[in-house]
């Protein structure tokens, strides 16, 4: 059951951050009104750190004594950073740091997610697991997109800033109840909370 948690965790986890990796481009255009070389911009400073923060994974871990721990912070980092993206004004520079943070997560998320699970598959059966894994990681972004289609619909008569900083704050949500269903794994839990 405790595997059964995480993948639903890291499921949701990876459906919020590569739901908003696929409207990154339209985000940024439409809510700050970034011509296609600040677009450019951005997507290059979310990967640079992103990079930066799958080298960084193991040493955070090992800065926070668990590698589960560190797979709990991260991700309430993103979530957290998409609460800074839907209210963060429209001022190039604060968007720049935000992606950053951003990409920082999702080096940390990725390669802690991997560890984590590693250790708490059966050894002699992980390559099965790891199957699991990678089937819902690839079925990510179902859930992300549709709540995205509803709150543009929703919130139809806002405006068009006003709809992707909506859509980003469920995509916060979504994080969230990751995290909720990561604190679910038993071998998890009790790192995560302390």
């Amino acid at each position: 059951m405790e595997i059964l948690f995480f993948i639903i965790g890291y499921a949701l986890l990876s459906d919020a951050i590569l739901t908003f990796q696929v409207y990154l481009t339209l985000f940024v255009k439409n809510v700050f009104d970034f011509s296609d070389k600040l677009v450019t911009y951005t997507g290059v400073t979310g990967l640079v750190f992103g990079i930066i923060g799958g080298f960084m994974a193991n040493k955070f871990a090992v800065r926070l004594n668990s590698k589960e721990r560190a797979l709990g912070f991260s991700a309430l980092l993103y979530a957290f950073c998409f609460a800074l993206f839907a209210l963060v004004p429209n001022v190039p520079f604060l968007v720049f740091i935000v992606m950053a943070i951003c990409g920082l997560s999702y080096g940390l998320v990725f390669s802690l997610a991997r560890a984590v699970f590693s250790e708490i598959s059966p050894k002699e059966e992980q390559a099965e697991f790891f199957s699991i894994y990678t089937v819902f990681e690839r079925a990510a972004s179902i859930l992300g997109p549709l709540l995205w289609i509803l709150t543009f619909f929703l919130l139809k008569k806002f405006g068009e800033g006003i709809q992707y900083r909506g859509a980003v704050l469920f995509l916060m949500i979504i994080c969230l109840v990751g995290y909720y269903y990561l604190r679910k794994s038993k071998n998890t839990s009790e790192v995560l909370v302390s």
